[in-house]
């Protein structure tokens, strides 16, 4: 018995067409889109045949409208989320750059040119000044621990005294080039920084305007270089004048 010929019935899960009955209240039947086989009964009041079971990966119109209803929801959210997330930049970018140079802002705006320069520039003077730091203060350590223990190991007179005088001369290195004030001062900044680049990408707080949020980073950027430059600068003067005084 088939039941091609009736057009007039709703569509069913999988349109099925029967084929081939199999028992009083069962018979096989194909899929009318994808013709497939499948199982179904009789049971409905006019006696069009129900499916058991969907036949697995016929689309029908009904599944269709659902999953573009389903996509454009997704869409919908993901849009509305664009807008309070940080976002960055696509390009690919050395492991070793720093982690903030591909931040946008959520309107697709770079960071501007002199953000970057500053930000960069006090990363590596941070870097020299903590490494030249912790090198002047190490052999300090050495050469200081080494007077006595030449002395006690019965070493000629000039190793205790060679070691003495490049203590001091370490000593003195230390206090003319303070490189570890400037690393103070520098990591200082450089956090500044990048804590007003972090606020720029979330687009928060004076940087959610997108047509003026670049100039406004570019400018706090400059005040925080302006302090820091003028901090240097009152450290060296005072450096000075205790010179000039002994």
């Amino acid at each position: 018995m088939a039941h091609a010929g009736n057009a007039g019935w709703p569509s069913q899960r999988c349109h099925l067409v029967a084929s081939k009955r199999v028992s009083p209240c069962h018979h096989h039947a194909q899929c009318g889109m994808c013709g497939r086989p499948t199982l179904v009964r009789h049971g409905l009041p006019d006696g069009r045949p129900q499916a058991v079971g969907t036949v697995p990966g016929c689309a029908t119109p009904e599944m269709m409208v659902t999953l573009s209803y389903l996509v454009l929801h997704l869409a919908a959210l993901e849009t509305a989320g664009r807008r309070r997330r940080m976002t960055t930049n696509p390009q690919p970018t050395d492991r070793k750059e720093l982690w903030w140079l591909t931040i946008q802002h959520p309107g697709n705006i770079s960071l501007p040119v002199n953000v970057v320069e500053r930000g960069r520039w006090y990363h590596r003077q941070l870097r020299s000044a903590r490494i030249k730091s912790h090198a002047v203060d190490t052999s300090i350590l050495v050469f200081t621990a080494g007077v006595p223990f030449a002395v006690a190991a019965h070493a000629p007179s000039w190793v205790s005294a060679l070691l003495g005088a490049l203590a001091a001369v370490d000593t003195g290195l230390r206090q003319i080039f303070a490189w570890q004030k400037d690393w103070t001062s520098f990591a200082v900044a450089s956090g500044q920084i990048e804590a007003e680049i972090v606020r720029f990408g979330y687009g928060i707080g004076e940087y959610q305007d997108a047509s003026t949020a670049a100039g406004r980073l570019a400018e706090r950027v400059e005040e925080i270089t302006a302090a820091e430059t003028g901090t240097w600068v009152q450290r060296v003067n005072e450096a000075r004048r205790d010179g000039n005084d002994r």
